[in-house]
């Protein structure tokens, strides 16, 4: 069972719904919550997602696993030392929204590169300030 699939199960376990009861509420069959459920969620449309989010008043990205609206960001997440000088840092909340394997080549790249101009004598004061 995946995440989603878990989630879903919880959700519709608080609401005291069997899963007939909430197939009807969605407009989908027992079947398909069952498959919810069970982690079978790659092809869960978009407008069910609504409707399960709507149903429980929470945003379809806080389903999905995300962050609540009113969660601030993770500063933690990235492994540079000082992102205030770092022009990424603008873009942090697209960063955060990345998924894990994506972030770990960006910094990867963004390593290499810092080490490529240190080597070649090229470094600024805000490379040699050791952002990763």
């Amino acid at each position: 069972m995946n995440e989603l699939g878990m989630k879903i199960k919880k959700l519709r376990e608080e609401a005291d719904k069997t899963p007939q009861q909430y197939a009807e509420m969605m407009g989908v069959s027992r079947q398909a919550v069952l498959k919810w459920e069970s982690g079978a969620t790659s092809n869960l449309k978009l407008e069910n997602l609504k409707r399960i989010s709507e149903y429980h008043k929470i945003s379809v990205d806080e389903l999905i696993g995300g962050r609540k609206k009113s969660q601030p960001l993770n500063q933690n997440r990235t492994p540079y030392k000082n992102t205030n000088d770092w022009p990424f840092s603008v873009h942090r909340e697209r960063y955060d929204a990345l998924p894990k394997k994506k972030r770990d080549q960006m910094d990867d790249f963004i390593r290499m590169m810092v080490n490529d101009w240190e080597s070649q004598g090229k470094a600024t004061k805000r490379s040699e300030n050791k952002l990763y």
